[in-house]
């Protein structure tokens, strides 16, 4: 956390945290959110092909990777519009 700490607060590159700016905003609710929204039905149905493309062993990294990108794709549609769940 130091290391983080010293590249992001001290020397000021922040442009590369935004991934996980988009992720944190809204952690609470992409948790809560695997109740109401079957996420690996929508990887499936989205990515399910390429993860047969890639066969055996790199297709479930690949699924794995998808299901992020997902979720992230989620969040930031959240994140542009501004909406927040706040506790």
């Amino acid at each position: 956390m130091s290391l983080f700490y010293f590249i992001i607060d001290v020397k000021g590159y922040k442009k590369w945290t935004f991934f996980f700016r988009v992720i944190g905003m809204n952690s609470i609710l992409i948790y809560m959110s695997g109740h109401f929204i079957n996420w690996n039905y929508t990887n499936e149905g989205f990515f399910k092909w390429l993860g047969q493309l890639a066969g055996e062993p790199y297709g479930a990294v690949l699924m794995a990777i998808t299901f992020v990108l997902i979720k992230w794709v989620f969040l930031y549609y959240l994140h542009e519009k501004k909406t927040f769940l706040r506790v």
